[in-house]
């Protein structure tokens, strides 16, 4: 009986882990102790799920085997700012939003030599996956999402399973940025139509050039959100910077890839951020009671206006 009692409670362990919860099913007492263990394992897992392969479980988990990879050249990355070309300007105007908007993590998929994963295992994730390998340190799952696996798709067309330099690209820069409307709260762009030119393309090809968004460390060291075109060409999409004189608007910001067109890749980013009166003599106007209220009532103030900076990088 203690022998029985043992492997239950280990099978209840097991089930919990397995993400399934099972569904008691009372028995009269006279009958609890006649019940055999595969008895008993059948009453406990019931109805709401199935009985986990308790071989599969115990099987250890095959370790991952990394890329053989070396840092891209230092000399070889560029500066975006550096190489773009026939820059044009759209004017645009920035509301008061108080409401901090975050996009969250940036996704990536891993690259091993024998197989292509998802980039870690999130803990307690609703929908946790089949483990494949594991690197000793983080359990690396298989790939499910639609956005995977069209990602997978492309590392497979353009053969980049064995490239020398990366070992991840990523699904999306940024949970919430392919939606315009959450690009216009984050950078609280009045015009919708410049809000959706904001909205970065993580990955894309033509008959001529493909590229793709990792981040990667060029030196070991330092770890940045890169553009790669065709797995030779490396630039860095910069960062933003904040304002001086009112710290809640950005003089800049970030580079990021609007498509392909032919040869040229363009590139698009906000600059020269710009309060305008009365606020930029008084910046204390902006943070009111009074316009607190009317932004959580869906009102825009706009309080500024910045450039819409638009070019292109021969490839």
């Amino acid at each position: 009986m203690k022998h029985i009692s043992l492997s239950l409670s280990f099978l209840a362990i097991t089930l919990i882990f397995a993400g399934c919860w099972p569904t008691a099913q009372p028995l009269p007492q006279e009958e609890m102790l006649p019940h055999s263990g595969e008895q008993l394992t059948q009453t406990l897992t019931g109805g709401t799920c199935d009985t986990p392969n308790l071989a599969e479980l115990q099987k250890p988990i095959p370790p991952c085997e990394p890329l053989d990879i070396k840092p891209f050249p230092e000399a070889d990355i560029k500066n975006i700012e550096d190489v773009a070309r026939n820059c044009k300007y759209q004017k645009g105007h920035f509301f008061y939003a108080p409401f901090w908007v975050g996009g969250g993590m940036s996704l990536p998929i891993s690259l091993w030599k024998n197989l292509i994963t998802r980039g870690w295992v999130v803990p307690y994730d609703p929908e946790k996956g089949k483990v494949l390998c594991t690197d000793g340190d983080y359990d690396y799952e298989e790939l499910r999402r639609p956005k995977e696996k069209a990602l997978e798709s492309f590392v497979k067309k353009h053969d980049l399973q064995h490239n020398p330099y990366f070992t991840s690209l990523l699904v999306n820069l940024d949970n919430n940025t392919e939606d315009e409307i959450v690009i216009q709260q984050m950078v609280k762009c009045e015009e919708i139509e410049l809000c959706r030119d904001l909205v970065p393309k993580v990955r894309g090809d033509n008959d001529r050039h493909f590229f793709f968004h990792t981040e990667a460390s060029m030196t070991w060291e330092v770890w940045d959100t890169i553009v790669v075109v065709d797995n030779k060409k490396v630039y860095r999409l910069g960062t933003s910077r904040e304002s001086e004189s009112y710290n809640e608007i950005t003089e800049r910001s970030a580079w990021v890839v609007h498509d392909l067109v032919g040869d040229k890749m363009i590139v698009k980013r906000l600059t020269n951020w710009k309060l305008i009166e009365p606020y930029r003599s008084n910046t204390s106007l902006i943070d009111t009671e009074e316009n607190y209220n009317a932004a959580v009532d869906g009102k825009h103030l706009i309080i500024g206006t910045f450039d819409l900076e638009t070019c292109e990088i021969q490839l």
